[in-house]
């Protein structure tokens, strides 16, 4: 098992035969948002551990906004009794490099109160938990995260247009943007991430909001390199070594001058640098910017909100 504390856990699938594409949603003809379905949550540490049914086992998934896909550990979704779909195997693309899983179905997948149809999914050894649950069945749905209380709420349907969500406090909207991730030729796959707007030392770029990226805000080297903070600045600064989807990395800490999230700004940022995910994201916001804020993500009518919370 990857220790819970090192997994930094931005994924995407490349092979189209692990992936459904974009998720089709639980949505009416007409907008207004369904009753809350509030998951089963664990903390451990700062990971969300949601509990789903899985073939009529409860399965223990890590909340993974930065997935596209959902993954199971193959121990687990062999004692769920996921089954092989035989078809090639899938490869991703993640912190420290790429990585190869077998592709399986699940035939019953129960997330809240709503049973979902059959479900493509990967599986692979190592991962904590049952695995992750990533934006395949997330986007289904608008979720409402608040990691600070433990709290995660699915909401079936769709927010109208000039509706803010019920959620309490200083409500910010983050002008968001659905952003299409493809790999090349017949790995061409779509990836549903609502991608925000930063600004780094004055360079702006998007960026994707990780709920698996449990230690912390990840910022590519080249983005780094446009922000002022180049190879020279990085080898003075403090090694961080983490795993992601069965790799491992050397991350660099580094104190920038000023970030921008949205209309925040974050003045003396200490985030991490490197981790080879400049092909993805210029930026991953990662769990402690989600500790400092409840989110939510607005699949249904591309919109991010936030509350921050005063810690």
């Amino acid at each position: 098992m990857l220790g819970l504390r090192a997994w930094l856990g931005v994924m995407l699938c490349l092979m189209v035969a692990a992936c459904d594409g974009h998720a089709q949603g639980l949505l009416p003809g007409t907008c207004g948002l369904g009753p809350p379905m509030p998951l089963m949550v664990v903390m451990h540490g700062r990971a969300a551990v949601v509990t789903v049914g899985i073939n009529q086992h409860l399965a223990h998934l890590i909340l993974d906004t930065g997935s596209n896909v959902t993954v199971l550990n193959k121990a687990s979704a062999e004692a769920f009794g996921v089954k092989p779909t035989g078809s090639a195997a899938a490869t991703f693309m993640a912190i420290g490099g790429n990585s190869h899983a077998e592709n399986g179905r699940i035939a019953q997948l129960r997330v809240g109160s709503v049973d979902l149809p059959p479900l493509n999914v990967v599986m692979a050894p190592g991962l904590p938990e049952d695995g992750v649950l990533g934006l395949d069945v997330l986007s289904r749905f608008d979720v409402d995260v608040d990691l600070s209380q433990g709290h995660v709420v699915l909401y079936p349907g769709k927010l109208c247009p000039h509706d803010q969500p019920p959620m309490l406090g200083r409500l910010l909207e983050i002008p968001a943007e659905r952003s299409l991730v493809r790999g090349e030729g017949p790995n061409r796959t779509v990836a549903p991430y609502l991608m925000v707007p930063v600004r780094l030392n004055g360079s702006v770029a998007m960026a994707v909001l990780d709920s698996g990226a449990l230690r912390g805000t990840l910022v590519s080297a080249p983005y780094a390199a446009k922000a002022g903070v180049d190879d020279a600045a990085l080898a003075q600064d403090k090694i961080v070594k983490v795993n992601g989807f069965g790799t491992s990395s050397e991350l660099r800490l580094h104190r920038f001058d000023e970030l921008l999230v949205g209309r925040e700004v974050f003045d003396k940022p200490m985030l991490l640098v490197g981790g080879g995910v400049e092909s993805l994201f210029a930026m991953v916001i990662g769990g402690d910017y989600f500790f400092r804020h409840r989110i939510w993500f607005s699949f249904s009518s591309d919109r991010v909100f936030v509350v921050p919370r005063t810690l």
